[in-house]
């Protein structure tokens, strides 16, 4: 997982080494290290993985592997995670592959209070580059929350893309022409990504962009908090047309944040909260990396 290769996969299972049902399709994004894969419970004998590309040569490596069933709460869209919970974390194996900073991952180690003039942050000169976050397999995300370096008061400018493949980029978030300081809640259009892309525009104080701290999803407790202050969410992303939109989104995925925002610490006696997964009512097209309703696959039958 150190290494820069990167693999393509899919997974399928049996119950009688015939019928073989595909759980998961990975063949159009690029993963690595420690793979977190959820489903439907199925009745298997048999677990088959074939490896469709590698980044480095022609071979598909694989080093370990666990199976559970397990009654944790979690949320679909097709075969690809919905998570509510931060995965841009060294824990959940993601890497900052592009950018300067004085540790290695500084930008994703969950230490956002121990920096200043000369450390605890990532960087990269204005006009060359960016910041890049490589997550470990592809996810369904929405929002993202980051902490820009603000020991003095100077102000920022930015973009944000994000990609499946690291060819193929779309803009999520654009704040090119807004002074930014400090601590930053962004939400978008949901959308499949494996990459993230931060790229700094402008800074009031010099030519380097400076970012101390970055989640993906934003942490559940300060999404709730800031939709509950917003009159309305104005996103800035680049989306497909009939494409879901921010709004439906989260209002499909409020239970899950719902479970993890609640003040128990277990969720075992909340009978009208989600207690296994959902899957929710999107679709993906094998051409897009955005989220669309499930619907729209019957009115383009109908077409």
């Amino acid at each position: 997982s150190f290494s820069s290769s990167a693999y393509s996969y899919y997974v399928e299972v049996s119950a009688d080494d015939i019928t073989w049902t595909r759980i998961i399709d990975y063949r159009a994004y690029l993963c690595r290290s420690w793979q977190k894969l959820y489903f439907p419970p199925v009745v298997a004998t048999s677990i088959r993985i074939v490896g469709t590309h590698n980044t480095v040569n022609k071979v598909f490596h694989l080093v370990s592997m666990e199976v559970y069933y397990i009654q944790k709460p979690f949320a679909l869209v097709r075969d690809i995670l919905a998570p509510a919970q931060n995965v841009a974390t060294l824990e959940a194996r993601a890497i900052v592959s592009e950018g300067v900073s004085r540790v290695r991952n500084a930008l994703i180690n969950g230490d956002y209070l121990s920096y200043d003039w000369d450390s605890g942050y990532t960087c990269h000169q204005l006009g060359s580059g960016g910041i890049v976050i490589q997550l470990c397999q592809p996810y369904v995300v929405s929002s993202m929350r980051l902490l820009l370096w603000d020991c003095d008061n100077r102000s920022y400018s930015y973009y944000i893309e994000t990609s499946c493949d690291n060819i193929t980029w779309s803009k999520a978030v654009d704040k090119q022409n807004t002074a930014c300081r400090s601590w930053e809640i962004l939400t978008f259009a949901p959308r499949i990504v494996v990459y993230i892309r931060i790229c700094g525009t402008h800074n009031t104080a010099n030519e380097v962009f400076h970012c101390v701290h970055f989640e993906c999803p934003c942490r559940p407790d300060m999404l709730k908090s800031y939709m509950s202050e917003q009159t309305s969410i104005l996103t800035t992303d680049e989306h497909e047309e009939n494409s879901v939109t921010y709004d439906e989104y989260c209002k499909s995925l409020e239970p899950l944040l719902d479970i993890l925002t609640c003040n128990s610490s277990s969720t075992a006696d909340n009978g009208s909260l989600v207690q296994t997964h959902i899957s929710l009512p999107f679709m993906i097209k094998s051409d897009s990396a955005g989220i669309y309703p499930s619907e729209q696959e019957n009115d383009e039958n109908n077409t």
